[in-house]
């Protein structure tokens, strides 16, 4: 018997898909049979985050200023990964990013800088953190 694999974009795990297929983890496809299990609860995590904050559009730019006003250098580098922009429905800014090998400095960095640690938004393998400007 052979199994057929199906392909699915991530954002296709949410209820907002039009929202996320812009982002790096909305457009990157998933095999299902493989990865659905951890997409949905991440599709979960993101319904709860365009819900909660009210997201309404993505930024596929963004300016130098806002650029630096949101960045975590940590010995000279952005310590973001997976960055990701969005306007919400009063007109305020919602930045997210998750990264690799968050230790307890790198995270009192992060708070310092406004960010809030929230469920995990791109890998069950890096932690995810938001900030509203």
């Amino acid at each position: 018997m052979t199994m057929e694999y199906i392909r699915e974009r991530s954002c296709d795990f949410t209820n907002y898909p039009k929202l996320y297929e812009k982002t790096p983890w909305g457009y990157y496809n998933k095999i299902r049979e493989v990865e659905r299990p951890s997409e949905i609860i991440i599709g979960s995590n993101r319904n709860n985050v365009a819900e909660s904050y009210k997201l309404k559009k993505v930024f596929s730019r963004i300016s130098k200023k806002l650029k630096n006003q949101t960045e975590i250098l940590f010995n000279g580098e952005d310590i973001r990964d997976h960055i990701e922009y969005y306007k919400t429905s009063d007109d305020k800014i919602v930045t997210i990013f998750s990264a690799d090998g968050i230790n307890d400095e790198k995270c009192k960095l992060i708070i310092e800088q406004g960010y809030i640690p929230v469920e995990p938004l791109y890998s069950f393998l890096q932690k995810s953190y938001l900030k509203v400007i």
